[in-house]
């Protein structure tokens, strides 16, 4: 499951407006940058003797003389003109080896977005919450999820369910797990469920599903739930089998390109699950 997380909240902050914004950046500064929406990682690039650095898709780009904050802002514009429908660029000045890497923090923490992991740390999921400023009050710190690329499985990912309220409660820290690079974390918003979802097929979890009461829950937001695709799964025809006894028989099936959704960043085509509604992620057809 490449792909950019559906799940910030509404009115949260915009990962972006935590950029550095003072210091500018100069010929020769070597630079992070990362493209949340990829899931590639952070990559380091140099600011040459014209002030330029070779974005993927965009090419040469100027950026000395802005801030990170101005050029992150500037690189999305382009992008999101022929590209994506969404781009979040997190631009830095690189820290060499005082970090390991990035995690990044999803959905009802204070403070969204990518967390450095210093090299001489070991950085644990309650750590990480602690350093996004805690949970808000309307998270469910029962449900905390984290995401990893499976490093026997390429392009796949796994998914650990952790129970922060008990492990916090009952001080068992032992059972607080070490993050990784690139590790998402997510946190779900509280509340009694309006619905179940199932979902069948080539995901890893197959299963009942809760529909969050007072949000909603599209269909790449279930996959995710459901631990991702298996690396069988058929992601540009996943099918929804609605359960409303109003639609007509050609309206009860909804073909969903989730491969598309996921890695163009066409949201405006995740599909919105309602109650009882079934999903059905086929086997892709593999030719010889």
């Amino acid at each position: 499951m490449s792909t950019s997380f559906a799940f910030a909240q509404e009115g949260k902050q915009d990962p972006m407006e935590l950029l550095d914004s003072e210091r500018v950046i100069e010929p020769e500064d070597k630079l992070s940058y990362t493209l949340v929406e990829d899931r590639e990682g952070a990559r380091v690039l140099f600011v040459d003797e014209n002030g330029e650095i070779d974005i993927p898709l965009v090419g040469s780009f100027v950026v000395a003389g802005k801030t990170c904050k101005e050029a992150s802002y500037a690189i999305q514009e382009e992008l999101t003109k022929n590209y994506y429908n969404k781009a979040t660029v997190l631009l830095s000045f690189f820290k060499g080896s005082q970090t390991r890497g990035k995690i990044y923090l999803l959905g009802q923490v204070r403070n969204q977005g990518p967390l450095d992991i210093p090299s001489d740390e070991v950085l644990t999921l309650s750590k990480a919450i602690l350093a996004a400023g805690g949970f808000t009050n309307h998270s469910d710190p029962t449900l905390v999820s984290i995401v990893r690329k499976d490093p026997d499985n390429p392009g796949q990912e796994i998914k650990k369910q952790v129970n922060m309220s008990e492990m916090l409660e009952t001080g068992t820290l032992g059972d607080d797990p070490v993050l990784q690079p690139e590790d998402m974390v997510f946190v779900p918003q509280k509340g009694e469920s309006q619905g179940k979802t199932l979902i069948v097929g080539e995901v890893r979890s197959p299963g009942l599903y809760p529909i969050p009461a007072g949000g909603s829950l599209t269909v790449t937001q279930a996959i995710f739930l459901a631990g991702g695709f298996t690396e069988f799964a058929n992601r540009s025809n996943v099918k929804i089998v609605h359960a409303n006894p109003d639609l007509s028989d050609e309206e009860k099936t909804t073909i969903v390109n989730v491969e598309d959704i996921l890695e163009d960043g066409h949201r405006h085509l995740d599909v919105k699950i309602q109650n009882e509604d079934m999903i059905v992620v086929d086997e892709k057809w593999i030719n010889f």
